[in-house]
């Protein structure tokens, strides 16, 4: 590949061309040094994009036994109109897939610059119009429409056949006709997208070059047929049928390909970035010379178009499954290449020293700044308006590349109205960010090389050319051994799992959550399915229904709309579900290992050395293990101790994991939409989604009778501080009851309830009322039922006028008191107050020792006044079970899980909100027997604290009281001199820490953490060297994704809706 041209071929006299030819070995040598600048600034790793696919039919073509038992390889590879693998598998048997792929994405990314050298000099024959085309594309940064960046992160035949599209159209400039064609006709065997976008343009370009026109083009196009005839008669005998499933699947899995209205959306800036590159490309016209080269561009680009608009057409207006395969947005890659070239060249022209030019030069400073640098891409808006008043100055603004301008600028700030594209002056703190890029050192030295090499490149002596390109080469090396001598970094997870079934395993079939198919690449093993197997239904339409039924499975709870045409929430992690049913989908898939981040699986795990965060089981149940360890004393049955243990450590443990947590993606980005990468990061959680509460006493003393109920002390502030050390949530015990609100008929008093509520709400604490309907004063009870049904009304409306939604929780009724009288107050109360939640509660347990109807009224009292209400339509936020009888219950675990079901099936959730457990008393229940020791109480406080937050109708769980005076004699957390007991330091621990996701890390290439946390609200930090950049994010079980924008000039980090 070569950008010395034939002398004869000339330009117009009349202009300075800068026509000295580049020496080949000088633009091999400045290719090679701005390749590693490349992939060390713009980043390359192994296992990015459709790896996972493409290396699973590149070892598949190496030896047929390869993901022989992979349905994605056995139901697509056939269809897959491509010779890419088959040219490049007998490599394998010299070089390793990382070695072999690293190797053709250097060799890619080498010849793509000297392709974009060689166009540009075949065009203009300028030397500082191909130094300014490599300047604007080093950095990696470009991105064209259809999501297709400009330079890849990892190796695909995508890429990899985009230099060579690229010197097709070189050689249709030089008049090398059929030798484009040619080329074409090889690149359609190796990727059959790229050249048919390729053979559309170059015959564009041959209808305004020849002179023969019909004649070389059928010429021309018969040797394209030719050298395409493998692939062409692939394509004409794998026919295959698209039916409604397909195309709205399409739309599902991959409109970032091929369905455009799709595109404009926050956080996606290719149509604004694009129709920018367009107006840029409109005003440096004016530099290019009419002739025959311009005329090509013009064809080119126009067939280009022409492309645009058949993938618009006949995809979002008339869908045709032909035109949703050929992703015809996707020439805009080549098209890009051109119009950046185009670019460079008006950008060399304009940078000339003289006065009388000098808003020219500026613009074209301004121009090559913005292109070049990432950091400075957002300002590409205000580079276009500059170079186009610059060269309205100069007189060379034309109407055309005007109204290019004016398009793009108006698409420009639809773009900031509509989807938050960032524009400096007109959104909020947006200005040039720092973009990470890999290790400073050997980039700078590297950068250095490169520009020794352009001044030599420059030179005009020859002794002065040779000294600087052999300094290069030193200065080159130098770089370069910095790089290599940075130390590997550890190997993730998948690494490590995939590390073991290449070396220990053979045709291993795996089941694992989506989303970890890289196991294909560094497992070398077939997995039963993932997310991006989707993208394989352009090859091959009978794969769709495979696929959905996978995904469904793996991803549980996938919702589409019901057309399937538009996805309405991806699916729970295959983590959620439990052993049983991993083991069945493993059966059904013929599975032979499991790989799960869910510890202490009752399944047989494989120990991997090194492993952190994953686990490798074979797809079998555990063998039983008899148990010997000795029980506790106390333990009433050894045998029915142990069952109850099994249940907790295989059940209600894993299921915090399960039901607490998601899979979360955390992506920073810069105001111009291109991901953040290589900063450090800090997830700190400041608040957990579950209610964690503890009830406090009175704030003050309170005059007035308690007329048989229980009446503590005031809570002191010593109290309330530890309080505010744990909890979260809080039910008002008694300063809500109404006969300490109003103790005589129609004297209200609220003090103490306010005070109650105003610590609350200052202090960020979920409130829980307990109870609207009482206790009730003697004045109350002497009224008539009906009349007691009125105060009652006009009593809970006076409390949701007065409190609002600083309570969040109200129990109407505790204990069925009043309960016939609630039905109309619940409707009201909604209307009042949208959005509080009412429930009922009453004194359920978790234990009885009777058998039959009695045992299962007793452990589910209180479902009868729930089921009353829901029979009178009434709708029934939560249940709250009283949570402390019988007292000094040791529960069962499997007891509890039968109760909290029980509730769960009325559709209904369900609070704990009044536990407590005396010390000193009796041990009640058939588990143990003893007495109740503060040790004991920290031991039960934390089983029943996870048994509770395990449950996923559980939504709150709340002690009675902390305090060292509360109901039930030292039931509290706190000592008499309100020191904590060994029970506050357990649950401080466990609410505070183990249940609570803290991290740190660095973001990856594509800007994004993945991580599984809890859920609940936290504050990110993205480190920087001007200082952290901080927000705050909520991640939700429903949560999969958030977006951060990070404004590294003003310090901000906003979350992106």
């Amino acid at each position: 590949m070569s950008v010395t041209v034939e002398q004869t071929e000339t330009k117009p006299t009349g202009i300075e061309t800068n026509a000295r030819p580049i020496g080949r070995l000088q633009m091999v040598l400045l290719c090679a040094v701005l390749t590693a600048i490349m992939m060390i600034g713009g980043g390359y790793s192994l296992g990015v994009g459709n790896q996972s696919i493409q290396v699973a039919f590149l070892l598949h073509a190496h030896d047929a036994s390869n993901f022989a038992n992979d349905a994605m390889v056995r139901e697509t590879y056939a269809n897959y109109a491509s010779y890419f693998f088959n040219l490049f598998s007998p490599a394998l048997h010299l070089l390793d897939v990382a070695t072999l792929y690293v190797a053709l994405h250097a060799f890619t990314t080498w010849a793509l610059l000297m392709a974009i050298a060689s166009l540009s000099w075949a065009l203009f024959k300028h030397r500082g119009a191909v130094l300014a085309a490599l300047a604007i594309v080093v950095a990696g940064h470009h991105g064209a429409l259809a999501g297709d960046p400009l330079y890849s992160s990892g190796f695909t035949h995508t890429y990899f056949v985009l230099p060579w599209a690229v010197l097709a159209l070189a050689w249709l400039v030089r008049g090398r006709v059929v030798l484009a064609f040619v080329l074409a006709g090889l690149l359609f065997n190796l990727h059959a997208l790229t050249g048919a976008y390729l053979v559309v343009m170059l015959a564009a370009g041959t209808l305004v070059l020849a002179e023969k026109k019909l004649r070389t083009l059928l010429v021309a196009g018969a040797a394209f047929a030719l050298f395409a005839s493998p692939t062409l008669y692939h394509i004409a005998t794998h026919r295959q049928t698209y039916d409604a499933l397909w195309f709205g699947l399409m739309r599902v899995r991959s409109a970032d390909h091929s369905f455009p209205f799709t595109w404009w959306q926050a956080g996606n800036p290719d149509v604004p970035h694009f129709a920018l590159y367009v107006a840029l490309a409109a005003v440096a016209w004016s530099w290019f010379e009419v002739g025959r080269e311009r005329r090509i561009v013009r064809a080119i680009i126009a067939a280009t178009f022409a492309l645009f608009a058949i993938g618009v057409v006949f995809t979002e207006i008339w869908p045709s499954a032909t035109v949703v395969r050929l992703q015809a947005l996707r020439s805009s890659r080549i098209l890009l290449v051109v119009l950046l070239i185009v670019v460079a060249h008006g950008v060399a022209r304009s940078l000339v020293l003289d006065r009388r030019q000098w808003l020219t030069l500026l613009a074209g400073l301004v121009v090559l700044a913005s292109l070049a640098v990432p950091a400075l891409l957002v300002y590409l808006p205000w580079a276009v308006l500059l170079w186009a008043i610059a060269a309205l100055a100069a007189g060379r603004l034309s109407w055309r590349a005007a109204l290019a301008v004016a398009l793009a600028l108006v698409v420009t700030m639809l773009a900031w109205r509509q989807i938050q594209f960032a524009v400096p002056g007109f959104t909020a703190g947006a200005a040039a960010v720092h973009v990470a890029t890999g290790d400073a050192l050997p980039l700078t030295v590297l950068g250095a090389a490169a520009v020794v090499l352009m001044l030599g490149i420059a030179a005009r002596r020859l002794l002065l050319r040779w000294a600087l390109t052999i300094s290069a080469c030193f200065v080159a090396i130098a770089g370069l051994s910095r790089f290599f001598s940075l130390p590997e970094p550890a190997p993730s997870p998948i690494e490590t799992v995939g590390a073991y079934f290449r070396a220990a395993t053979n045709n291993a079939v795996i089941l694992a959550p989506s989303g970890m198919a890289n196991l294909r690449i560094f497992g070398e093993a077939a997995i039963v399915g993932d997310w991006r197997d989707g993208t394989q239904l352009y090859f091959a339409a009978p794969f769709a229904g495979t696929w959905l039924s996978r995904m469904n499975e793996l991803e549980p709870g996938l919702t589409l709309s019901d057309d399937r045409r538009k996805l309405i929430a991806r699916g729970a992690s295959l983590d959620t579900l439990d052993d049983e049913a991993l083991l069945a989908l493993a059966q059904k898939y013929g599975a032979t290992h499991i790989v799960s981040r869910v510890a202490g699986r009752n399944l047989r795990e494989i120990g991997i050395s090194g492993l952190e965060g994953l686990h490798v089981y074979a797809a079998e149940a555990a063998a039983p293990v008899v148990s010997t360890q000795p029980v506790p004393a106390g333990v009433v049955d050894a045998v029915e101790w142990r069952a109850a243990e099994a249940f907790y450590k295989t059940v209600v443990q894993p299921n915090v994991f399960k039901h607490r947590t998601s899979e979360v993606t955390i992506q920073v980005v810069d105001e111009t939409g291109r991901p953040v990468y290589d900063v450090p990061f800090e997830l700190k959680q400041t608040n957990s989604q579950f209610l964690f509460g503890a009830s406090l006493g009175f704030f003050d003393a309170v005059p007035y009778a308690n007329y048989g109920d229980q009446k503590p002390p005031p809570s002191n502030p010593q109290e309330r501080e530890k309080f505010l050390e744990v909890f979260n949530a809080s039910m008002i015990p008694f300063s809500a009851k109404w006969q300490y609100i109003e103790p005589f008929r129609n004297v209200r008093t609220y003090a103490d309830l306010d005070q109650y509520v105003d610590f609350c709400a200052q202090n960020n604490i979920t409130v829980q009322f307990h109870h609207l309907a009482g206790h009730q004063a003697p004045w109350l009870r002497q009224l008539s039922s009906i009349e007691q049904t009125g105060r009652f009304h006009e009593h809970a409306t006076r409390l949701v006028e007065r409190y609002g939604d600083r309570v969040k929780y109200w129990q109407v009724s505790n204990d069925k008191l009043l309960l016939h009288a609630a039905p109309p107050l619940f409707e009201s109360l909604r209307k009042q107050q949208p959005g509080i939640k009412l429930g009922i509660s009453d004194c359920t347990r978790f234990h009885s020792p009777n058998k039959g109807p009695t045992r299962e009224r007793e452990l589910c009292d209180g479902i009868d006044g729930l089921r009353q209400l829901k029979a009178m339509g009434t709708h029934v936020d939560f249940f709250a079970i009283h949570g402390h009888y019988p007292a000094g219950l040791w529960a069962d675990p499997r007891e509890m899980y039968d109760v909290l079901d029980t509730f769960a099936r009325e559709g209904v959730k369900v609070h704990i909100s009044e536990m407590l457990l005396p010390l000193n008393s009796e041990i009640a229940g058939p588990m143990r027997r003893g007495k109740w020791t503060p040790e004991l109480q920290a031991d039960f406080y934390e089983r029943y604290f996870t048994i509770a937050f395990s449950h996923p109708a559980v939504e709150m769980v709340n002690l009675w009281g902390i305090g060292p005076d509360n109901w039930g004699a030292g039931s509290g957390l706190l000592d008499h001199d309100h020191n904590p007991r060994p029970a506050f330091d357990r649950l401080k621990e466990l609410i505070t820490q183990r249940w609570r996701t803290n991290t740190k890390g660095t973001l990856g290439l594509d800007g994004a953490a993945r991580l599984r946390a809890f859920h609940g609200q936290y504050e990110i930090a993205v480190i920087a060297p001007a200082g952290p950049a901080r927000a705050k994010i909520t991640i939700a079980p429903e949560t999969r994704q958030v977006r951060l924008v990070l404004n590294r000039a003003a310090g901000s980090l906003t979350v992106q809706p």
